[in-house]
């Protein structure tokens, strides 16, 4: 079981890094490779 304390923390690290600070900015920041990222089934 993960508790949220620690998905929190290693979220925030990412985040950091990437340079933005919400899960929003994720969804916005990973829309345009959405669809360049999968090869087609």
């Amino acid at each position: 079981m993960l508790s949220v304390r620690p998905v929190n923390s290693h979220l925030q690290r990412i985040y950091a890094k990437l340079g933005i600070s919400s899960r929003h900015q994720v969804a916005s920041a990973l829309e345009g490779y959405r669809d360049t990222a999968l090869p087609e089934s």
